[in-house]
């Protein structure tokens, strides 16, 4: 008899207020090989953190968001999971920096709208795993 051990897929805990880029942000996650949890706003995501955090490998969150924006989330993340890799995603990610910056916290803003590629190497990169995209693919490109 033999037995095979499958390796459990990634965790990525996508936090977006918005419906449509939630959808489309999982779509892409689920295409490159993680499993997908969803929350509506930083409330929702400390919630489930507080929940079960050991069931999340990574915090993906949009910064601008209802009750808890993406900064206050990174915050409380650092605070209390501080060994939770998190990304966050903005339009206007330089202002996300700055605001990172202001709380002394420092992690990758991807800059929205972002190609396939661009998410997919963010992820595999604050998980541990090596960058695929290219040089010439920057963090400002047109997909979600």
């Amino acid at each position: 008899m033999t037995v095979h051990i499958i390796a459990a897929k990634p965790r990525v805990l996508v936090v977006e207020d918005e419906p449509s880029v939630r959808r489309i942000t999982r779509s892409i996650l689920e295409h490159g090989g993680y499993e997908v949890l969803e929350a509506v706003d930083g409330a929702e995501a400390l919630e489930r953190l507080a929940a079960d955090h050991d069931a999340i490998d990574l915090v993906l969150a949009d910064v601008h968001m209802p009750r808890v924006d993406g900064v206050t989330l990174a915050s409380q993340v650092a605070r209390h999971w501080h060994s939770l890799p998190m990304l966050l995603m903005s339009a206007r990610a330089a202002d996300a920096r700055d605001a990172l910056r202001d709380r002394g916290l420092t992690m990758e803003v991807i800059e929205k709208p972002f190609r396939l590629a661009v998410i997919l190497d963010a992820v595999a990169e604050a998980l541990g795993g090596p960058r695929r995209a290219r040089p010439s693919e920057g963090r400002h490109s047109a997909a979600a």
